[in-house]
């Protein structure tokens, strides 16, 4: 499941995830919070996957596909 912690329907959904207990058979990847560049010439902007913005909530690691923004995994 692809997510973004800005998202509040992201936010319930994962927070019924956890409490119905069904974390262990998802795999979860979160964005960044805020869009990143997935264009440079246009400089268009979306959902990217940034290891350097690593937290403990946040990895920011797409660990399902390998991809570096959402609209790649669309694609």
């Amino acid at each position: 499941m692809y997510v973004n912690l800005a998202c509040p329907w992201a936010n319930g959904v994962l927070a019924t995830l956890d409490l119905k207990g069904l974390t262990k058979h998802f795999t979860v990847s979160t964005t960044r919070p805020e869009f990143g560049v997935i264009n440079e010439k246009t400089g268009k902007g979306g959902w990217v996957f940034d290891e350097s913005s690593k937290t403990d909530r946040l990895e920011a690691i797409d660990s399902i596909l390998g991809k570096k923004s959402v609209l790649d995994i669309y694609r």
